[in-house]
């Protein structure tokens, strides 16, 4: 029983410690992905579609990446693939690689390179992009191009 109760805690990564046995180093267990087999081939295939230059495998590797769900998380190789798909003019991979711009996962971050991202998604009617925009400006208004009308 108790040991269960010690699996189920650590799975969701919080023990809470009724003795003085325990130890804070013990609370915190990361979790990893891990691909079943079925996945791993899902995996290989888009990374070869992706390789070929298919524009839907790069984003949906990069997003892979970037989750982490099914493979261990990994924010320079999501950049990566979504560089490869945004370039191709793929809306969603625009707004995505401008997140982690904003953000600075997987790259340094840099807001001016997040604006051209959220922007160029925005250009092709991806409307979340105004919200990411608008917080970038609210939070760095040095940044809010003038307005000349």
């Amino acid at each position: 029983m108790r040991k269960t109760l010690i699996k189920g805690a650590l799975a969701i990564g919080t023990l809470f410690c009724a003795s003085s046995m325990c130890r804070a180093e013990s609370v915190k267990q990361p979790i990893i992905a891990q691909a079943s087999p079925t996945e791993n081939a899902k995996i290989a295939v888009l990374e070869k579609e992706a390789a070929s230059g298919d524009v839907k495998a790069q984003f949906n590797l990069g997003r892979l990446y970037d989750e982490g769900d099914t493979i261990p998380q990994d924010y320079a190789k999501a950049a990566q693939y979504y560089q490869k798909a945004a370039d191709k003019g793929l809306i969603q991979a625009q707004f995505n690689l401008g997140n982690l711009y904003d953000k600075g996962q997987g790259v340094p971050q840099n807001y001016s390179k997040a604006i051209t991202y959220y922007q160029k998604s925005l250009d092709q009617g991806y409307e979340p992009a105004r919200d990411a925009l608008d917080e970038i400006y609210e939070n760095h208004p040095d940044l809010k191009p003038e307005d000349n009308s």
